[in-house]
């Protein structure tokens, strides 16, 4: 296991000690440097990773082992597949890990047919993100500057959101 990025840590906390009780060894590397990987592992820690998303654009197959809801949950259905997506999750003790790794180097095209949905699933998950905050703020500014802003503005926004989602 080696570093892949920063460690982050609080004055409460003592990165070097952690990095040492867990054998983790050799030089860290940027986050990108993962991607080149064909198989990637998100565990969540205290609280959830943060990095889902992130590694799901890599276009590896990601194995998701948490406990926690977010946002996106309900656009990810483990082992359903659907028009959305299917992706390995696993509970938080991971025992069932080796198992889908074998799977998935057995089934290659299968597999890489799940990373590519989970890279897709990413974009829309993002882009309906962009769109929603896009609008709040839109709505925002719209009530600012009501008498500044014509309706072609209204139309363009709502037009390219509708594009985004379409995609």
């Amino acid at each position: 296991m080696t570093i892949f990025a920063e460690t982050h840590c609080t004055e409460d906390c003592d990165g070097d000690a952690i990095v040492k009780e867990y054998g983790i060894e050799g030089p860290s590397a940027p986050r990108e440097e993962v991607y080149r990987f064909t198989y990637l592992l998100d565990v969540d820690g205290n609280t959830f990773s943060g990095r889902y998303l992130g590694l799901l654009r890599s276009g590896s197959l990601v194995f998701k082992s948490t406990a926690f809801e977010e946002y996106f949950s309900d656009w990810i259905r483990p082992y359903e597949q659907n028009n959305r997506t299917l992706h390995f999750w696993g509970g938080p003790d991971l025992s069932d890990l080796i198992e889908k790794i074998e799977w998935a180097r057995q089934n290659d095209a299968d597999a890489r047919v799940i990373a590519a949905r989970g890279t897709q699933t990413r974009e829309t998950i993002v882009n309906t993100l962009r769109c929603y905050l896009s609008g709040r703020d839109c709505r925002i500014q719209l009530r600012r500057e009501e008498h500044h802003l014509h309706s072609e503005t209204r139309i363009v926004f709502e037009s390219s959101c509708h594009w985004l989602m379409r995609k």
